[in-house]
């Protein structure tokens, strides 16, 4: 089996770790650089789903321009206090390179997590997911076992996804 581990990509993956993931820092912290519009959207609607459906997911976020902005912020989430937030350095490497990162949470030993980029149905990036894990103790899954499980969430959303506007338009 070929590893694609090298140092330089260890190095890589703990960096975008320590700038995307801050401990401590709260959402009321964050620069705000978008307001959804009033009522839930379909991508909230999604998120809200996708979290009753799988007790192993701590967290899901879904980050992208909003139509009509020119801004990269997350416009949907299972802390809806941080939507609107404004993408780091590190959403913008998986958003625009398309970069996957696979990341265990530095420090916080019982999460992991998945930045993956979304994907319309035509297969043009869009935006990014972030997808973090519950990691109990007794829990031995490898970083492909929770890749897998991440795309497979992002190939759902992918599939009912013409574009991004559809994505916030009002749930029904």
């Amino acid at each position: 089996m070929k590893s694609y581990y090298t140092p330089s990509l260890a190095l890589l993956v703990v960096g975008l770790s320590l700038v995307t993931f801050v401990p401590g820092a709260r959402a009321a912290d964050v620069l705000k650089n978008w307001t959804p519009p009033p009522g839930k959207s379909v991508a909230q609607a999604w998120v809200e789903k996708v979290m009753a459906a799988r007790p192993e997911l701590a967290s899901l976020t879904l980050h992208g321009v909003p139509p009509g902005t020119n801004v990269n912020t997350m416009f949907a989430s299972s802390w809806p206090d941080r939507i609107g937030n404004a993408d780091d350095a590190g959403d913008m490497n998986v958003t625009t390179k398309g970069w996957t990162v696979l990341s265990p949470a530095l420090h916080d030993k019982d999460r992991f997590f998945v930045l993956i980029p979304m994907k319309d149905l035509a297969g043009n990036r869009m935006g990014l997911a972030i997808i973090g894990f519950k990691k109990p103790e007794d829990n031995h899954m490898s970083d492909l076992e929770y890749y897998a499980i991440g795309l497979a969430i992002r190939d759902e959303l992918q599939r009912m996804t013409p574009n991004i506007a559809a994505l916030l338009e009002p749930a029904k």
